[in-house]
Order: C-alpha cells, then sequence, then structure tokens
C-alpha cells in the first residue's frame, strides 16, 4: 500500500522535472544512465514510468542525476533529498551509463569516468597526493571493495576484483585483482603479469 502512495505521489509530482531534464542539454548522458539502469530490458529505452521507478526506489540514480544537473533542480531537492552515498567528485564530464550497485560508501573522484561504468560498494576511486586523480575508461567494472588510487589510467573494458588495490595504469581487456594488483586475464587468456 505503502508503495503504491509513494509511485502514484511521484507519478504527479515528477511530471514537470521529467520535462525539464528531457529539455536539459545533458539529457543525452541521463538517457544512456537511466537505459543502463534499466539494461535487463535489452534495447529497451528508458520511458516516464521508468524514471518515476528509478527517482523514488533508487537513491543512487538520484545521487548520479544530482551530478548531471550540478545542482540546478531545487525543487527536486524537496521532493527527493540528494542521498548521502554515493558521493561524486569529478574534474571533467563522466560519460553516459553510470551504475553503482548499492552505493554503499562509495567515493568517487576522478579526472574522467567513460561511458557504461559499473561500481560496487565501498570502492575508493581518488587520489595518492593532491592532484593526482585515476582516469577510468569505457565499460570498467569496479567490484566491492577496490581501490583505485593515483594518476593512473583504468583501460577500456578492464575489470577491478573485489578487494584489490590499484596504483598502476590497467591496461585495455584486462581483469586484475589481489593487493597489490596484478593481471589474471587478458583478452580473456588466464595469465598473471605484473602490471
Amino acid at each position: 500500500m505503502l508503495n503504491k502512495m509513494k509511485i502514484t505521489f511521484a507519478f504527479t509530482s515528477l511530471f514537470l522535472i521529467w520535462y525539464y531534464i528531457r529539455h536539459n542539454k545533458k539529457w543525452k548522458y541521463i538517457q544512456m544512465d537511466m537505459d543502463y539502469w534499466c539494461r535487463e530490458r535489452k534495447g529497451y529505452k528508458c520511458r516516464y514510468r521508468d524514471f518515476v521507478y528509478l527517482m523514488v526506489f533508487r537513491k543512487a540514480f538520484r545521487s548520479v542525476l544530482y551530478y548531471r544537473l550540478k545542482g540546478k533542480m531545487y525543487v527536486l531537492r524537496l521532493l527527493y533529498p540528494k542521498p548521502n552515498e554515493p558521493l561524486i567528485y569529478c574534474d571533467t564530464e563522466i560519460g553516459g551509463g553510470l551504475f553503482f550497485c548499492h552505493g554503499f560508501s562509495t567515493i568517487v573522484v576522478a579526472k574522467a569516468i567513460g561511458r557504461n561504468c559499473w561500481i560496487n560498494q565501498q570502492v575508493t576511486i581518488g587520489a595518492t597526493d593532491t592532484y593526482d586523480y585515476p582516469t577510468i575508461g569505457d565499460n570498467v567494472h569496479i567490484l566491492a571493495g577496490a581501490l583505485v588510487l593515483g594518476n593512473i589510467i583504468v583501460g577500456n573494458n578492464a575489470i577491478i576484483g573485489a578487494g584489490a588495490v590499484v596504483t598502476k595504469n590497467v591496461p585495455d581487456n584486462c581483469v586484475v585483482i589481489g593487493n597489490p594488483a596484478y593481471i589474471c586475464r587478458r583478452n580473456g587468456i588466464r595469465v598473471h603479469e605484473k602490471l
């Protein structure tokens, strides 16, 4: 009963915000984010009802939306407060399709993040010194508890394993695990290489 009331309220209260977002210059990225959050429906473009669902039940999506809009939606903040987690700080653009799985205790401070990046809970992406933040490529998957630190580049299609500590560049199409991190799979072939 409570969920039905939330959805009914959201359907009416979010319509004008949806209209504003659809005509915002960031719409392309927001659409890619929503499509990625609804990725279980292959080839399906998110619609208004999906936007309402994400706003009501996915706090991490709200955090991504607030990042995209850069604090311009004061009415939205009144109706749907900005969640405390995940915290996102980025000096440059984040590509569309940013997804936080759970988002609990997640800190992201990066120079840039590519398209379709999946970040699990308790991940820290940040600096080891004042301004040496990582750059994350496209289609990167960072699993729970991983640390990605320093002025490094994580290549496209990389997977950072749970609990990995990455302080060196990660090549494209690699899986890295461990502390210190090493490459356990390159282009689908099992290996054991230092970073």
